[in-house]
């Protein structure tokens, strides 16, 4: 009888521990280089916190109220000035935090669980023992009501909640960027925390859809302040085109990519439109042929440009949001949702007869977002603050 139950324990907790390292390989059924780029910068963290892993004989514990992993919501971390924050981060964002929170380095996680994962590549192993007490022994120290992350579905975030879990600690998502209806729902995150913070009543009966307990889902708006460009007038001219690694994904949508934005320029024929590159576009190959390329922040380029064109990126949502001209240019094979019958942006329907240039004409003032497309946070803090209220 005490082996059956031990044994039942052991599979429930393989399962656990299958369940951290799980994304990135489920990922890789239908997105192959996610994986290796993935691995690839998940072991270029850890060498570099090597040093880190003689951390826990120094630590100094502070209680908090909650604990932030990263600095992705920097802004609601500010708007949260008078809890108590802790926030696990890289050494280079120590600066951006110290104002506003604890910082605490998360390299000692990232070293010791690249650490158990090369051991174990097979993930048939427990997780380290130690590993695991001293987390959850970190997590009841700092004694927090929640633990908040930009996603769940990585190693590093994946293991915390793990040991949230253990350590009696809530944990909330907040949604990072656009999920449509028409993606595969393993590139979704918010299915491991406790509570998953999404933008909209669209997003969410978007994520019922594709089998999310209603329950968990929670409607707290975009998790970021923009600042609001009230325009008169637009200059047409002063276009930046957004750029998402298409090529990762398929080298033909990586040259569709570039035809469509080369199109694009030719006709728009001014010196004032850039290519603002993404993160993830490292191929310049892909891009556009004889453009300008923009190297400042969103920020920076919201401020300088009026016109902005993408195919999928959460980026044309802030564009509305800073009130100037988002457009999506839509092309089946980039399976993604019409935004402009969703209420983000304009769309251009790039199959169509009809020219850009001519389509941009009618395009002189910015598209309206409803709250039920994006509810818009007027004290980001506030709203948290009352959902934790009801929900922790």
């Amino acid at each position: 009888m005490h082996e059956n139950i031990k044994s039942k324990v052991e599979n429930i907790m393989k399962k656990e521990v299958h369940e951290i390292f799980a994304y990135p390989f489920d990922r890789a059924k239908i997105d192959p280089d996610f994986l290796t780029h993935y691995l690839q910068s998940f072991e270029k963290a850890a060498r570099k916190s090597y040093w880190f892993k003689y951390f826990p004989h120094k630590i100094l514990y502070k209680q908090a109220d909650y604990i932030f992993l990263d600095t992705k919501y920097i802004d609601l971390i500010k708007s949260l000035s008078s809890p108590k924050i802790l926030v696990l981060t890289g050494l280079g964002h120590r600066k951006k935090v110290d104002k506003y929170a604890f910082f605490f380095p998360h390299h000692y996680f990232i070293y010791t669980l690249h650490k158990v994962f090369i051991t174990d590549p097979m993930l048939k192993e427990k997780i380290s023992n130690d590993l695991v007490d001293f987390t959850v022994s970190f997590l009841k120290k700092i004694n927090p009501k929640a633990l908040i992350l930009s996603n769940d579905s990585l190693f590093l975030e994946r293991f915390l909640i793990f040991c949230a879990r253990k350590a009696g600690i809530k944990s909330i998502c907040i949604q990072d960027g656009i999920f449509q209806s028409t993606s595969n729902p393993i590139l979704f995150h918010g299915k491991y925390t406790d509570f998953f913070y999404v933008w909209s009543e669209k997003q969410k009966n978007m994520f019922i859809r594709h089998g999310y307990d209603k329950l968990k889902l929670v409607v707290y708006g975009y998790p970021l302040k923009m600042k609001v460009f009230d325009k008169d007038t637009y200059n047409s001219n002063k276009v930046c085109l957004l750029g998402q690694p298409w090529e990762k994904y398929s080298k033909t949508l990586g040259i569709k990519k570039k035809k469509i934005f080369n199109d694009i320029v030719l006709q728009l024929a001014t010196d004032h439109i850039v290519y603002k590159s993404h993160p993830g576009e490292t191929e310049i190959e892909y891009f556009p042929d004889d453009i300008k390329i923009f190297h400042g922040n969103l920020s920076e380029a919201i401020e300088k440009y009026d016109y902005f064109l993408s195919f999928t990126s959460t980026a044309l949502i802030e564009v509305s949001l800073a009130k100037k001209i988002a457009i999506q240019l839509y092309d089946q094979d980039f399976n993604s949702d019409i935004f402009e019958d969703i209420g983000y942006c304009y769309t251009f329907d790039v199959t169509k007869k009809m020219k850009f240039k001519s389509y941009l004409k009618d395009k002189i003032e910015p598209y309206h977002l409803d709250k039920n497309t994006l509810l818009i946070n007027k004290n980001l803090g506030m709203r948290f603050l009352e959902l934790e209220k009801e929900l922790i």
